[in-house]
Parts: structure tokens; C-alpha cells; sequence
């Protein structure tokens, strides 16, 4: 199975290999999940020529670290760019893409803020790059932060509904939502005071019904980024990839990677 020595023990990561490869996105999942649930994404990006590598963040999955509990986002930096130097020298002389979602867009953008000439382009998902209620809930909550939302609130597929319901690897745990509100208020104001002068080319994939990652905050960043662009998708919720209009949101994803390889 593909281990790497990650920033606090083994990570466990897939690669979707594409016969010819044009480009590679390295996927950086949300909290909760793993890489596991992006087994359709990665054969829709393997048919246009596109490889996809995707790691089981701390604590996720099949990687190492007590259950949901993340230290630091800077151990998840350091994990998305070792992965992406295994991408690198597994395909090498091909554009390299950055792609996260949720708290793994907030990881993308604190490492293309650090990284920017390895990437290509970034596209952040159901992002939440500034201030949001349900985490500053978490942080007035201290030690009585839970973390607990209907399954409605992330999608309306119910293949991965059902996924999500009965996948023993997904989870939330109340530790978990404690380190989510330890550590998510200091990478906003790193986001802050810094993701503004990013240049890259970055696409912004939204539902429009997001109450975690609102639409809200991809649009002011849209407004404040050299070169970003957002696509919102009606009626749709947080894990847009896992949607019922996920195969539209890997065509975005698709057309994005084609325009700036």
C-alpha cells in the first residue's frame, strides 16, 4: 500500500494513473472524510489525461495520528507538498495542480501563499478562507466544542450519503472539532495578511447552499485575487465533488486544468 513519512507518522495516499498524462492535480480532502470517497473524480480526470493523487489527511483514513485530531495546519502543508513532489517525480515534466476542499482548501491556499511557482493553478472547494459561524461557534465553546451536522447539509447524491453514513473510516469526534477550532482562527489570519497577492490562476467551485464554506467568502476573495474565478452550482451544498452535479464540477475542473497547463 503507498505510504510516505508524513508530519506526524505514515500518510496513506491513492494515485489515479491516467495512460497518457497531460497534467496531475494533487487533492488535499476535508475534515472527516478521506481520500477514499474521490474514486469517480479521479476516473472522469483519468480520462482526459489527467492523474490525480490524493493523500488520507492526519488522523483520516488510513494515515496515522489520533482520530480527527490535527496539531497544526502546517503539518498538513507539509504533507500536501511531499505528496506533491512524489507527484513531481512519478510524472515528471507535466503541470502540477493544487486542489482542496474545505479544510484542505485552507491548506492549499496556505501552501500555494508559501509555494506558488511549483503549481499551475489551484481550485478550492467548498472553501472557508476567512471567518465562518460554525467554527468561531467552536471557539466560544472551548472544551465543550462539538461538531455535529445533518448529512443533508453536505450533499443531495445518495450514493455517497449512504457512503458517508456507513464508511467506518468517516467520522467526527468532539477532540476533532476542538483542534478544528484551535487551528483554523491563526491560518485565517495567515490567509489574511497574505492569499490576496497570490497571482496563480485559482477556480473557486461552490454550492450555492454551502453553510459551511458560503459562497460568500469564495466571492470576496474572486474580488480581491489577480486571477481567480468562481463557478457556483444552484441548489447545491458543501461537497460539491461529491454532489449530484459532480459530474459538471469535474467538467469545470477539467476545462480550468486544459486552459493553464
Amino acid at each position: 500500500m503507498p505510504y510516505f513519512d508524513g508530519a506526524k507518522g505514515r500518510v496513506y495516499f491513492k494515485r489515479w494513473r491516467s495512460g497518457h498524462t497531460d497534467a496531475v492535480i494533487v487533492f488535499l480532502h476535508g475534515y472527516g472524510e478521506h481520500s477514499g470517497f474521490y474514486h469517480r473524480l479521479g476516473n472522469v480526470l483519468n480520462h482526459a489525461n489527467i492523474e490525480l493523487f490524493a493523500l488520507d489527511q492526519i488522523g483520516h483514513g488510513l494515515s496515522e495520528g489520533e482520530r480527527a485530531v490535527i496539531a497544526s495546519f502546517d503539518d498538513l502543508v507539509a504533507n500536501g507538498r511531499r505528496l506533491t513532489e512524489i507527484a513531481v517525480s512519478s510524472v515528471p515534466g507535466v503541470p502540477v495542480f493544487l486542489m482542496g476542499h474545505s479544510i484542505g482548501a485552507i491548506a492549499a491556499a496556505l501552501t500555494i501563499m508559501e509555494d506558488p511557482t511549483t503549481f499551475a493553478g489551484a481550485v478550492l472547494t467548498g472553501s472557508l478562507l476567512s471567518p465562518v459561524p460554525w467554527v468561531l461557534d467552536l471557539v466560544e465553546a472551548g472544551d465543550d466544542a462539538t461538531f455535529e451536522l445533518e448529512l443533508s447539509m453536505l450533499s443531495s447524491d445518495p450514493l455517497y450519503l449512504d457512503e458517508i453514513e456507513n464508511d467506518q473510516l468517516a467520522f467526527s469526534t468532539d477532540e476533532g472539532a476542538k483542534s478544528l477550532a484551535r487551528i483554523i482562527p491563526p491560518a485565517w489570519e495567515a490567509i489574511a495578511h497574505g492569499f490576496d497577492d497570490v497571482e496563480l490562476p485559482i477556480l473557486f467551485l461552490q454550492g450555492e447552499f454551502d453553510v459551511l464554506g458560503p459562497v460568500r467568502i469564495a466571492r470576496s476573495w474572486v474580488n480581491r485575487l489577480a486571477k481567480a474565478k468562481m463557478v457556483v452550482f444552484e441548489g447545491q451544498q458543501h461537497d460539491i465533488l461529491n454532489e449530484s452535479v459532480h459530474a459538471d464540477v469535474a467538467k469545470e475542473i477539467i476545462a480550468f486544468v486544459e486552459s493553464h497547463r
